[in-house]
């Protein structure tokens, strides 16, 4: 695991530094395609055994509330259970609410250009990312040999699950496909990360030095982790990002209503959908000209 994750800080560092920056530019190109083969796969596996899709989905609830989800305790204990393993496990696919990329919806130059159609966009990627990749691989595990998955879990179950299917392709197709969604995944964290800086004033060398360092740290500290603590350590971080972010969501509310209200105005007045400065009442300022 430690030539692993030194082989990937290595080249995290090559790509932080400019020095192969085309290797993500490919994987940009690669990832996309990945994605949709995956979903094609999916579909395949779902179709082909559609008998046994209800019975899965009926698996799911049923398994949720009795005491093969939780060991011990009454209902209450049950249900509290499932319920908190529900919002990590969903916090962790599609971290909506955590406020984990705001710079990049920030950054976006969406078709119109409305502070509300952006907006309309991440909430879709939750739904892509929650209700459709999400559970197509619940189902696909769900729909192959368990008993030859017991004792596993994390990626292993998927690839597991996708080799009964597929064959051994299946194994290796998840393989390269979960190396390039987790490369990509962690240097746009990397971005997003280090254009906070500036807010704790520490944007100078030394600040992206230690920075960066700190990093890379974490990319050998993760190579060699179990998963439990993988798990933990992600929890415990998206608990307090999206305590905060909530909490600035919910003092953004008036602002909020009043984008949602003008873009909805628009819409059904069939008026132009760019926003300008000063259409709608918000809280604090905009650029000029822009939102």
């Amino acid at each position: 695991e430690w030539v692993t994750g030194l082989v990937l800080a290595i080249i995290l560092a090559m790509v932080i530094l400019g020095c192969i920056s085309r290797i993500v530019k490919v994987a940009e190109k690669i990832v996309p395609l990945m994605a949709l083969i995956y979903l094609v796969g999916a579909a395949g596996v779902i179709i082909t055994n559609y008998d046994n899709v209800i019975p899965s989905f009926v698996a799911v609830f049923s398994d949720a509330f009795t005491g093969s989800a939780a060991t011990g305790g009454f209902l209450g204990a049950t249900f509290a259970y499932a319920f908190n393993r529900g919002v990590n496990r969903g916090l962790f696919s599609n971290e909506a609410g955590s406020g984990s990329v705001p710079q990049a919806a920030a950054s976006a130059s969406p078709q119109p250009n409305h502070p509300a159609t952006q907006g309309y966009v991440q909430m879709l990627g939750v739904f892509l990312d929650t209700m459709v990749l999400c559970t197509s691989t619940a189902v696909i595990i769900l729909l192959a040999d368990t008993g030859s998955s017991v004792g596993m879990e994390g990626i292993r179950l998927t690839q597991n699950a996708m080799e009964f299917h597929l064959g051994g392709f299946g194994s290796h197709f998840v393989t390269a496909a979960i190396t390039l969604f987790a490369f990509t995944s962690i240097v746009a964290n990397y971005v997003y990360a280090e254009s906070n800086l500036h807010f704790f004033k520490l944007d100078n060398k030394a600040g992206r030095t230690v920075f960066t360092l700190a990093f890379l740290l974490m990319i050998l500290w993760g190579s060699q982790a179990t998963l439990a603590q993988i798990w933990a350590t992600a929890d415990m971080a998206l608990g307090v990002m999206t305590v905060i972010n909530v909490v600035a969501i919910l003092l953004l509310t008036p602002t909020i209503i009043a984008v949602s209200k003008d873009y909805t105005k628009r819409r059904q007045q069939n008026l132009p959908l760019d926003y300008k400065t000063g259409d709608c009442k918000i809280q604090g300022s905009s650029e000029k000209g822009i939102w």
